[in-house]
Order: C-alpha cells, then structure tokens, then sequence
C-alpha cells in the first residue's frame, strides 16, 4: 500500500470508529436519562395519592357505612363504661 491509501484508509476507519463512538455517546445519554431518578419519588408519591383519593371517592357510601357501624359501637360500649 501507498502512503496515500494508508492514510485514506486511516481516516475511514476513524470515520467508521467516530460514528460508532457518536452512537456510543447518544446510547450512553439515553441510559443516563433512564437511570435519572431525581423526581421519580415525588410521581410516585402523587400516583398513590391519586389513586387513594380515586378509591375514597368510588367506595364512598361504603366507607361512610362502615364509620358509622364503628362510630355507634364505640359509642354505645363507651357509655357502658
């Protein structure tokens, strides 16, 4: 081989290796982002009170029953007491 075709091959590899290492670094982004947990804390914590506040609201009737049923036996041993 000629200088000129070492060098010509040269810089295709270095092409070939810089587009790797581009798709490298953009790979390495994405796994950093995904591993990034700064405020997966605070959506998980707003994903329960949501989905708490979902249940309070279909299940309304039947928790006001139950408090009521618990509320009169208190309040009738109490007085027994």
């Amino acid at each position: 081989m000629t200088g000129r075709r070492k060098k010509a091959s040269a810089a295709g590899e270095n092409c070939a290796i810089f587009g790797k290492r581009k798709e490298r670094d953009s790979m390495g982004e994405v796994s950093a982002f995904m591993a990034e947990e700064d405020g997966v804390a605070v959506v998980e914590i707003v994903l329960i009170m949501l989905v708490l506040i979902a249940l309070v609201l279909i299940f309304k009737e039947q928790i006001t029953k139950i408090l009521k049923t618990l509320m009169s036996k208190v309040s009738s041993e109490s007085s027994g007491v």
